[in-house]
């Protein structure tokens, strides 16, 4: 490049730092400088002899990334050597209206989400950056819709008899360069609307009291009628099934090594006080056996949460440890005597009693419950995103010479 400087200097000098090539240029200069940014992170072990982490990133990353989608929705608008002042009521003015009320029905939308006061910087700053991230998306999406009715109006100029949908179908494939690009841009404007979300995801985890039910053949049930709330949320405790499953094939019949032992949890949630959905969460138990003996020797943990979704948001909650009632630091093993309770002979009524008596009477379930908003945005931007990258890529359309 400094070989072939003189060849590649331009033809016209910039004459407005708000045209559409100033916004080109400053595009370059901000994702040059986020490499170079990310380059001395990766290597600020060698560099600093301390390694950088995500909030470093985060500090200036996200910042940078809002100015990349400001750019992103503004250079399509803007004209060429000319500054945006010239332009600015016949291009931009409605576009930013929209962008304005989109930011501020958002902040309606979330507002119960808000931190107060006494919250760190760093949280506040993460919900400024929000409104400011979903603001810049939705001025965006004006943007490119306001590119499209453009264009489609002068493509019924020359041909009337389009229907005005089919005329921007055309369009798209007779411009994908152009139009298919826009395409790209809306769902990256989409994907960055889900992620500002999580500056108002919601996270707390929640104790409930289980009482031991009258035994059962094969399950040992405990129900609660405890309550929980977060955010629009009430989440009221059920029953929690302790109960086995078989793991492979079990035409030789229940044993040890092929049973997994699992606390289904089941719960009732209301939204706004209305009935909202019935979730059942597990915590799974499979039994872990020595290769050398080939006998039991413990079992090994794993969570089935579960996920309610809406357009606005997506309620998880997920299953964690059980406690003694009176919360004391040794847990019980409430697999293990599961599996000694399966496995006593039915015609031993008093052992199987005795094993009963050995549960509980009272315990308590964890749960953890998320409420993450915007998340359908993430899924409706990533689906965008490769249909309208496949669209640009595939040979349809656009006539070759």
């Amino acid at each position: 490049m400094i070989y072939r400087r003189n060849s590649l200097k331009p033809e016209r000098n910039l004459e407005a730092m708000t045209s559409k090539e100033g916004s080109f240029l400053f595009n370059n200069f901000l994702l040059v400088i986020a490499t170079l940014a990310i380059l001395l992170g990766v290597f600020s072990p060698l560099l600093y002899g301390r390694e950088f982490k995500a909030p470093w990133f985060n500090s200036w990353g996200v910042p940078a990334g809002i100015l990349l989608m400001l750019l992103m929705g503004s250079a399509p608008l803007l004209a060429w050597r000319k500054g945006a002042d010239k332009i600015f009521f016949s291009t931009l003015f409605k576009p930013l209206l929209v962008g304005l009320a989109g930011a501020g029905a958002y902040i309606l939308f979330y507002k119960q989400n808000f931190t107060i006061s006494d919250y760190s910087l760093g949280d506040v700053l993460g919900e400024v950056y929000s409104v400011i991230a979903v603001g810049l998306g939705i001025f965006t999406i004006a943007g490119i819709l306001q590119e499209y009715h453009r264009g489609i109006l002068a493509r019924k100029v020359s041909y009337p008899g389009e229907n005005y949908f089919f005329a921007g179908f055309r369009m798209l494939l007779k411009n994908k360069r152009r139009y298919g690009g826009y395409l790209v841009h809306l769902a990256m404007v989409i994907l960055f609307i889900g992620f500002a979300g999580n500056a108002f995801k919601q996270n707390t985890s929640i104790k409930f009291f289980y009482f031991l039910n009258a035994p059962e053949k094969n399950e040992i049930v405990y129900s609660s009628q405890d309550t929980g709330v977060l955010g629009n949320y009430q989440i009221s405790a059920d029953t929690l099934k302790i109960k086995p499953l078989v793991n492979g094939d079990a035409k030789n019949g229940l044993n040890i090594q092929n049973v997994i032992v699992s606390h289904e949890a089941t719960f009732q949630v209301k939204r706004h006080l209305k009935e909202f959905s019935t979730m059942v969460t597990e915590r799974r138990f499979y039994p872990q056996i020595s290769h050398l003996s080939g006998e039991f020797e413990t079992h090994i943990p794993t969570s089935e949460p579960s996920i309610t979704s809406t357009p606005k948001e997506d309620l998880y909650i997920q299953l964690g440890a059980v406690e003694h009632s009176d919360l004391s630091d040794e847990n019980p093993d409430l697999p293990l005597l599961f599996m000694n309770y399966l496995f006593t002979n039915e015609n031993q009524p008093v052992r199987k009693l005795e094993n009963f008596n050995r549960f509980p009477r009272q315990i308590v379930a964890n749960l953890e419950v998320w409420i993450n908003p915007l998340v359908k945005f993430i899924w409706a931007g990533s689906l965008l995103f490769f249909f309208s990258g496949l669209l640009i890529l595939l040979p349809i359309g656009e006539s070759r010479s």
